[in-house]
């Protein structure tokens, strides 16, 4: 295949993409993880002083968020706001979309930067995995630290891959070295990585090293400007989240895991047939290409996480842009040092076909669903069904943690209360001019004394082929799904 039949493939892909990402954006509303909201748009509601904000997390007054997600998203709400729009789930959307825009051009340059080494006949499977590995789009969507992070990571390795032709790439590098450290500290060993590579295998003359280190200071400067900014007060992220978690923080105890708990949760969370083989590729990646940046980057940052006894699944998140790169080198080492080649046995096709049917049906899920439980989803409905009536949200309490449903206020009408109760019937002899609502995951059981109204169904927080895709995806740890409902006679 020729530079010019690629370069055309290429662009089609891209096109395609950023139709598939739009669309994720739009369905995936709501967030992944609560951090995602309340250490981003909840500092952003403080600073713009919005009314309908919840309790800032403790995180805030330790002041060890960068401020660059936050002031993002006031500059967009103020614009917005000038404008008419003020719907949170448009507001929060285009945030959504901003961060695919700018995912989707950092991964054309990555996929551009590391194309020439791969062989012919794996670059059009590289680029395709590039933007449609399933679980791609969906967190490229996010506007989150870790996705933000996972944008600045690939800057940096595609600057790297292609210093030869960038004259200027020490200081850009520099750059987005201070941009990853300051909005993600965890991703410190992957800098640590990456600059022990540049040293002892790149080997850049001693200006360039001297540069990289100055633009990296220009950015620690400009982040420390724009934290205290933010925050009111003298103040730098970075240093406060090291002070704070290094060796733990006293105040706050998290749940704990083996060192080797990341592997199963990759193999089951990615999809196992595609988790076995991301999981594979990472260890043929250490066998046969020991010095190359991809290990010297990804290497670093799993031996600290595995060390870590706190886990989750998220941190993993910024490296995910990486995998499409990883398994086909991967494939590429094994094909080359076993002397296998794709489609000389029978095994292959089927194997391939099985793989590329799940992801695209994973991918589905992911285009046409809200973002983990749909608890948003149940605050667009609420806002478009009651829109001017006094409002009751009571969850009801039933052995799950509430935190798992609670809606945000920023997703809910102005003056919407929330509250929890231990019997559905409790709230049917309110009287009120208060409308109340239930959110609930199991069917309320029905009220004894007669005349009293029952609680009906309204609305699922998630689409029924979601709720099928997440009992088949999360195995024992499937939960049943919450749902709105209303006092119906």
């Amino acid at each position: 295949m020729n530079s010019t039949d690629i370069t055309t493939f290429h662009r089609r892909a891209f096109a395609a993409a950023v139709l598939v990402y739009i669309c994720t954006a739009w369905s995936s509303t709501g967030f992944q993880n609560a951090d995602e909201h309340y250490q981003v748009i909840t500092f952003a509601q403080w600073k713009t002083g919005d009314p309908n904000m919840g309790p800032l997390p403790w995180e805030f007054y330790e002041r060890i968020r960068s401020s660059v997600l936050p002031w993002t998203a006031v500059a967009l709400f103020k614009s917005c706001s000038i404008l008419g729009v003020d719907d949170p789930f448009t507001l929060t959307f285009l945030l959504r979309s901003i961060t695919a825009l700018l995912a989707l051009l950092t991964m054309k340059r990555f996929v551009i930067a590391t194309l020439r080494p791969i062989d012919p006949s794996l670059r059009r499977p590289y680029i395709i995995l590039s933007y449609f590995l399933w679980f791609l789009p969906f967190l490229l969507v996010r506007f989150s630290s870790e996705t933000w992070s996972l944008i600045a990571l690939l800057h940096i390795l595609a600057l790297l891959y292609q210093r030869k032709e960038n004259g200027k790439w020490p200081w850009w590098t520099g750059m987005w070295l201070g941009i990853l450290i300051c909005i993600k500290p965890s991703m410190l060993p992957a800098v640590i990585g990456i600059g022990l590579w540049t040293l002892l295998i790149a080997k850049p003359k001693a200006v360039s090293v001297l540069q990289a280190g100055a633009s990296i200071v220009l950015v620690f400067l400009l982040s420390t400007a724009m934290d205290s900014l933010f925050y009111g007060v003298p103040a730098f992220s970075f240093g406060n989240y090291l002070h704070a978690n290094f060796p733990s923080h006293p105040g706050h105890v998290f749940d704990s895991f083996p060192w080797w708990y990341y592997a199963p949760w990759i193999v089951k969370y990615a999809i196992p047939p595609i988790g076995l083989c991301m999981l594979v590729g990472f260890f043929i990646l250490l066998r046969y290409q020991a010095k190359s940046l991809l290990t010297w980057c990804i290497l670093p940052v799993v031996i600290a996480l595995s060390i870590v006894p706190h886990k989750e699944l998220r941190f993993l998140y910024p490296l995910a842009g990486l995998v499409p790169l990883l398994l086909i080198t991967a494939f590429s080492s094994v094909r080359m040092h076993w002397k296998t080649h794709l489609g000389a046995t029978a095994l292959w096709k089927p194997v391939l076909l099985l793989l590329g049917v799940i992801n695209i049906l994973a991918l589905t899920v992911v285009i046409s669903s809200p973002a983990a439980n749909g608890r948003t989803a149940l605050g667009q409905a609420i806002g478009k069904k009651y829109p001017v009536h006094p409002l009751r949200v009571e969850y009801l309490e039933g052995g799950r943690d509430i935190w798992d449903i609670r809606i945000p206020e920023f997703y809910l009408p102005v003056g919407t209360t929330q509250g929890v109760i231990q019997n559905a019937c409790a709230p049917m002899n309110t009287l009120t001019d208060t409308l109340v609502v239930l959110i609930s995951d199991h069917a309320p059981a029905p009220c004894p004394n007669a005349g009293f109204p029952n609680w009906e169904p309204v609305q699922s927080a998630l689409p029924w082929w979601t709720e099928k895709a997440l009992w088949l995806y999360d195995w024992e740890d499937t939960k049943p799904t919450w749902r709105l409902y209303e006092k119906r006679s």
